[in-house]
């Protein structure tokens, strides 16, 4: 998904079962992305999101799975 929005930045799956997402890119884009989050997969849970915007950094160079 992130790709398909031109999203930079990365997603972690935590031992606790939550996800950590850093993400750059177009705001439209980006609330396009926490749209979907709230959803999740079919095999996901979504209880809550927690959203907090920072300024751009401009760090990412692509989008990536990590630990």
């Amino acid at each position: 998904m992130a790709s398909s929005l031109n999203i930079k930045g990365w997603v972690k799956n935590n031992y606790d079962g939550s996800v950590m997402v850093r993400a750059e890119g177009d705001r439209s884009q980006i609330e396009e992305m926490i749209a979907n989050l709230k959803v999740g997969p079919r095999s996901a849970v979504v209880r809550n999101i927690n959203v907090r915007w920072l300024p751009f950094s401009g760090e990412f160079k692509d989008f990536e799975i990590t630990g």
